[in-house]
C-alpha cells in the first residue's frame, strides 16, 4: 500500500504549524484548535467531515494567504500552536509527577479497533470508541501507553439507500494522504515489513503510526504487492468475515 506523503502542504510561513497541529489527532479534543479550523472555511470544515488535513490540501491558498494576515486568526493559532508544542512532551502530566520510576516503560495497548476520528475510519462502534478513549485520556495523563491494531484500507463499510429502497455496502477505500497516518520506515527510510507465516506461506506485514496526543498508535497492514491476494484482504475491513478471517487477523495482530 503506498502514501503519498501530506508534509508538503502549502501553506504560508507564519502559520506553518498548522501542518503539526492537524497531523496529531489531539486537535479532535481541543476546542480551540476545532475552532481555528473551522474558522478557515466553515463550509469547507463541513464538507471535509471535519477533517482538518483534506480542509488545508482543498482550501483557496487566497484564503491561507488572509489567514496569515488576521489578527484574530493570529491569536487563536498562536494559543493552539503554544499548546501543541507543550502536549508533545509528558513533563507536567499527572503520570511525570506521580511515576516518573516508570515513565521508560510503556503500556502495550492491542485492540482490533481504534475509534479516534471519522477520518480514520478503522472502528465499528463501542469498542473501538472505548479504545480510542482509553488513549484520548492516557496523552493527556501523560501514561506511556502504545497502541497496536490493524489498519484497515478499505474502512468501515459505508452503508447507502439505493433508489429502490435497499441497503447495499459501498465499498469504497478510504484516503490515506487525508488522514495523520504515516508509514513507519526504517533508517535508510525504507518501510518497515515484519514477516509472518500463515498457512504454509509468509506474510509481509507493514506498520503505520498516527499519533494521538502523546500517544503513538501502530496500525500494521498486509496489502502489500508481494503478498498472496487471500492475505492481502486480511486487514482490508474490519469485522467482514467468519471466524477464519477474524482468527487470521488476531494472529497478525499478536493476539
Amino acid at each position: 500500500m503506498t502514501h503519498p506523503e501530506h508534509s508538503g502542504l502549502p501553506l504560508p510561513d507564519r502559520i506553518r504549524g498548522l501542518a503539526t497541529v492537524a497531523a496529531n489527532l489531539s486537535w479532535s479534543w481541543n476546542r480551540n484548535a476545532r475552532a481555528m479550523f473551522r474558522s478557515i472555511d466553515q463550509a469547507l470544515w463541513h464538507l471535509t467531515r471535519h477533517n482538518p488535513i483534506e480542509l488545508l490540501r482543498r482550501v483557496d491558498p487566497a484564503r491561507l494567504a488572509a489567514c496569515a494576515q488576521d489578527p484574530e486568526f493570529l491569536r487563536l493559532y498562536d494559543a493552539v500552536h503554544v499548546a501543541a508544542e507543550r502536549n508533545a512532551t509528558s513533563a507536567g502530566t499527572w503520570f511525570a509527577t506521580s511515576y516518573a520510576a516508570f515513565a521508560d516503560r510503556p503500556v502495550a495497548y492491542f485492540c482490533a479497533e481504534f475509534g479516534l476520528h471519522s477520518s480514520v475510519p478503522i472502528y465499528s462502534g463501542g469498542l473501538g470508541v472505548l479504545a480510542g478513549d482509553h488513549c484520548k485520556a492516557a496523552s493527556d495523563l501523560g501514561v506511556p501507553l502504545v497502541g497496536v491494531g490493524l489498519l484497515y484500507t478499505k474502512g468501515y463499510a459505508d452503508q447507502r439507500l439505493r433508489l429502490d429502497g435497499w441497503q447495499e455496502d459501498a465499498d469504497e477505500r478510504f484516503e490515506v494522504a487525508a488522514t495523520p497516518l504515516e508509514p513507519v520506515r526504517g533508517p535508510a527510510g525504507d518501510p518497515c515489513l515484519a514477516t509472518v507465516r500463515m498457512s504454509g506461506r509468509p506474510v509481509s506485514v507493514g506498520a503505520w503510526r498516527v499519533m494521538v496526543g502523546r500517544v503513538p498508535i501502530f496500525l500494521l497492514d498486509t496489502d502489500h504487492e508481494q503478498n498472496d491476494p487471500a492475505d492481502r484482504q486480511l486487514t482490508h475491513r474490519l469485522y467482514a468475515g467468519g471466524p477464519d478471517l477474524r482468527l487470521r487477523q488476531e494472529w497478525i495482530l499478536g493476539v
